[in-house]
């Protein structure tokens, strides 16, 4: 018993410590989200996103801006025909990065990666903390 709860409590140190670790990884300088033009075969599907070719081509188009590809989406790429990616540089910032990419005739569009909080949708049912909220708000109309 006790040499279980010795290696149980190891390893949820270890999780803990690997856990903190990755979350405290520095985010790269500059992000961007592109829109490349179709270059390969048509229709565009997932697996040819996927390929070497494929990411042959989106590795050739971020070098090209000074960045390297962090994601490519191929779902995305193959529903829309053209390519998807996640670009990221940690020599440029996102603006810098945008303005590289003004010069590469492949891309067909460019967006910053910006970090957004979505507000917390007001719940009706019970137990997912809405209810508080509503509450509160019903009280505030019924006082006079």
């Amino acid at each position: 018993m006790g040499k279980t709860r010795f290696l149980a409590t190891g390893l949820l140190l270890i999780l803990g410590f690997v856990t903190g670790a990755c979350e405290a990884a520095p985010r790269p300088l500059g992000e961007v989200l592109v829109v490349l033009r179709n270059e390969l075969t048509k229709p565009l599907t997932a697996s040819v996103v996927m390929s070497a070719p494929g990411q042959l081509y989106v590795a050739r188009v971020a070098h090209t801006a000074g960045a390297r590809v962090a994601h490519t989406y191929d779902a995305l790429s193959e529903a829309s025909g053209t390519i998807f990616a996640l670009f990221t540089s940690d020599t440029q910032t996102t603006e810098q990065l945008l303005e590289s990419l003004k010069n590469c005739p492949e891309v067909l569009a460019a967006s910053p990666n910006r970090k957004m909080q979505v507000p917390r949708p007001l719940s009706a049912e019970p137990g997912t903390g809405g209810e508080e909220t509503r509450s509160t708000e019903i009280g505030k109309q019924e006082a006079p």
